[in-house]
């Protein structure tokens, strides 16, 4: 796949996959049996997701690391945020929360790494 189609195919789904986000977060959720205690699991994928999408969004060849540092610090420093409005919303925030989207956000920057270097190894062999 050449990369112009996948910054452009990452673009649209990092902008839906924050708006998700974003609305999940804000939302009031019941408890069901299916998220009961589950939620750092559910935070920590889609982050993992986030930083995936952010570093196949932005990425610069002659700047890999650079490109998933800062995937990585943008998505951790946007679920800091969210975990900070959720106050203003009736929700509480949480520390771990906060860490799990981190770790969840610098992952998921190093599997978007391995994914756009496997996306476009591919396109350069077939073409």
């Amino acid at each position: 796949m050449k990369s112009k189609t996948i910054i452009t195919i990452s673009r649209i789904l990092l902008g839906l996959s924050l708006i998700l986000v974003f609305v999940l977060s804000v939302i009031q959720l019941p408890d069901t049996s299916l998220t009961a205690g589950r939620d750092k699991l559910f935070h920590g994928l889609a982050y993992t997701a986030l930083g995936a999408l952010a570093v196949l969004s932005v990425f610069r060849k002659r700047h890999p690391i650079q490109t998933v540092l800062l995937s990585a610090l943008l998505c951790a420093v946007y679920g800091g945020f969210l975990e900070l409005i959720q106050q203003s919303v009736g929700r509480t925030s949480d520390i771990i929360d906060a860490l799990v989207n981190s770790f969840g956000a610098l992952l998921g920057s190093l599997i978007g790494l391995g994914l756009h270097a496997l996306l476009t190894h591919r396109t350069s062999v077939n073409e």
